[in-house]
C-alpha cells in the first residue's frame, strides 16, 4: 500500500515494480493465459492535475500527453503500455483499472503508507488525547477529493471481470458524486470521534 508520503520519499522502490509486472505479463504469455489483470493508479495522470485544490473530473484518455506523479506513476503508466503491447503482440489480452482515493477499514493507518482519510482520523484522535489540540494537514485543506470504498471497488472489479468488452482497456475505478474538501474531512472526524478529547474510546457509550 503507497500513500503520498511513501511514495514521495521512495520513488525508486516505487519504479522497481516494473520488474514484477514485466516478469507476469511474460509467465502469462507463457502458460497461454486467456486475462491479466492489472490494478493501476490515478498517480498515471498529468502531475499538474493532481495538485489542482478543485475536484477534476479525470477520463482516460486524460493520462496523454503523459507526465504522471515522479517514480510511482511512471512506473504504473509503463506497465500499463506494457499490458497493451502485450495484447496486441502476445494475445495476453490485459484490462487495467486506475483505483481512486480508496479507503477501508484494514488499511494502513501510519509509517507514512496511510492514504488520507486513515491518516485524518490518527491525527485528529491522536490531538484529542494529547495535549496540542492541533494537528497538520498537507496545503490550506480546501483540496476536494472523492473517496472510493473499498467493497464498491471490489464490486467494480468483479463487473470488470465478467464483461468481455473490458478486455483491452483502461477503466477509472472511483466515486465522482461525494465530493469533500480535506479540511470538511477533518472537521468530520473531529464530530464523530469528540469523545476521545473526554478521555473515553471513541464510540463508547
Amino acid at each position: 500500500m503507497g500513500g503520498m508520503g511513501f511514495i514521495e520519499n521512495n520513488k525508486a522502490l516505487c519504479m522497481l515494480s516494473v520488474l514484477i509486472n514485466t516478469q507476469l505479463l511474460m509467465a502469462a504469455r507463457d502458460a497461454g493465459v486467456d486475462r491479466f489483470f492489472f490494478a493501476s493508479s490515478a498517480c498515471v495522470y498529468n502531475a499538474d492535475k493532481q495538485t489542482d485544490p478543485n475536484l477534476t473530473a479525470l477520463k482516460e484518455e486524460d493520462a496523454y500527453p503523459a507526465m504522471p506523479e515522479d517514480g510511482y506513476g511512471w512506473e504504473k503508466l509503463f506497465s500499463e503500455r506494457l499490458c497493451r503491447h502485450f495484447t496486441e503482440d502476445f494475445d495476453v489480452f490485459t484490462s487495467v483499472a486506475r483505483y481512486h482515493n480508496v479507503y477501508g477499514p484494514h488499511g494502513t493507518y501510519d509509517g507514512g503508507r496511510e492514504k488520507a482519510p486513515a491518516a485524518i482520523c490518527r491525527k485528529v484522535i491522536s490531538a484529542q488525547l494529547g495535549s496540542t489540540k492541533e494537528i497538520e494537514i498537507w496545503g490550506d485543506g480546501e483540496q476536494s477529493r472523492c473517496f472510493t470504498y473499498v467493497t464498491d471497488v471490489v464490486g467494480a472489479l468483479l463487473k470488470l471481470a465478467d464483461h468481455e468488452g473490458a478486455l483491452g482497456q483502461v477503466f477509472n475505478i472511483g466515486n465522482d458524486t461525494e465530493e469533500v474538501s480535506i479540511r470538511a474531512l477533518a472537521q468530520r472526524v473531529k464530530e464523530r470521534t469528540k469523545s476521545a478529547s473526554d478521555g473515553r474510546r471513541p464510540g463508547a457509550p
